[in-house]
């Protein structure tokens, strides 16, 4: 295939293209890359122009496939002696220093990413399941390492159990727009309080508000480092609290009730629970009975709505 006919697609700066050969089956591309001797090396580390090369060395790298062909480059490169960092590996745009993948590729199957599984992109761009993973964790890092934290204002924390035997990952997002600033393993004290310590102090005085739900852990945490933040109770986590209040009044009064009020609160424990809206047709009758036969599961049931209703209070 001739040249001229391909190396518009790896028009890479300070290297030049020595051969490109496809096999006869047209599966496989090699492009042989070699340094464009006109221009000095750039250190990999400091980014500064060097003249006294190292050695020489190959590296098979991975790039964007042509149609169904899967393209390798063989980049000839040189490594370097820095006056500044020593011997490196010299800097290219397209390819990380040791890499085994250009950019190019790993932003690509980064995308495919998002939309697919891991197996399913492996099996599409024909690299490894742990060269897909790897590829994927090190695009997420790229764009989630630098966070922007000067609009931060109101933080919400919450824990996630990602195994069995209670093992959990904290959660740390800015309520108002959803994004995630950190995932910390653990939802004790001291791992939330290292978190917030790392925070800039100017970032920590700006937090105004933290929505948690109440885990005392967290509220000692956010005490001790977020000196001008509200601690506001999630909805969520406030009713299912009183949920199991109610719940524990309802034992209580059906073993002091006799055997007619018995029959009527069996299996009551949902009718309780649910919204009025919620219920089905011959489910109102029922619950109608034993609110009217006992008082304290009455208060308690209005109580529920009452409790809902501080969430949308404006003063």
């Amino acid at each position: 295939m001739p040249k001229r006919k391909v190396s518009h697609f790896f028009q890479f700066s300070r290297v030049k293209i020595c051969e490109i050969s496809v096999s006869d089956d047209r599966k496989l591309t090699m492009v042989k890359l070699e340094p464009d001797r006109r221009f000095l090396a750039i250190c990999s580390g400091c980014r500064k122009k060097v003249r006294q090369v190292h050695s020489y060395e190959v590296r098979a790298i991975r790039d964007l496939p042509m149609s169904e062909s899967i393209v390798v480059i063989n980049l000839h490169y040189r490594n370097v002696r820095c006056p500044d960092c020593g011997i490196r590996v010299e800097h290219h745009d397209f390819v990380a220093p040791y890499a085994r993948y250009t950019h190019r590729l790993a932003q690509f199957v980064f995308k495919l990413c998002e939309e697919m599984t891991l197996s399913k992109v492996s099996e599409l761009v024909h690299l490894s399941w742990d060269q897909v993973k790897n590829i994927d964790k090190s695009e997420l890092r790229k764009r989630h390492e630098e966070i922007d934290l000067s609009d931060l204002r109101i933080l919400t924390i919450d824990e996630i159990s990602f195994r069995k035997h209670h093992k959990y990952l904290t959660i740390i997002a800015n309520f108002e727009t959803g994004k995630v600033i950190g995932v910390i393993e653990n939802r004790d004290s001291e791992t939330l309080a290292n978190f917030l310590k790392k925070l800039p102090i100017e970032v920590r005085e700006n937090i105004k508000a933290v929505a948690i739900d109440m885990w005392e852990p967290y509220i000692k945490a956010i005490k001790e480092h977020l000196h001008n933040a509200s601690i506001v109770f999630d909805l969520f986590h406030v009713v299912a609290a009183f949920g199991r209040l109610i719940d524990k009044i309802r034992n209580d009064e059906f073993r002091q009730a006799d055997p007619a009020m018995k029959n009527i609160m069996k299996k009551s424990r949902y009718l309780l629970l649910k919204n009025a809206q919620n219920l089905m047709h011959d489910e109102r009758p029922r619950l109608k009975a034993i609110l009217n036969n006992n008082q304290r599961l009455a208060t308690v049931y209005i109580l529920k709505d009452y409790l809902k209703r501080l969430w949308q209070y404006t003063s």
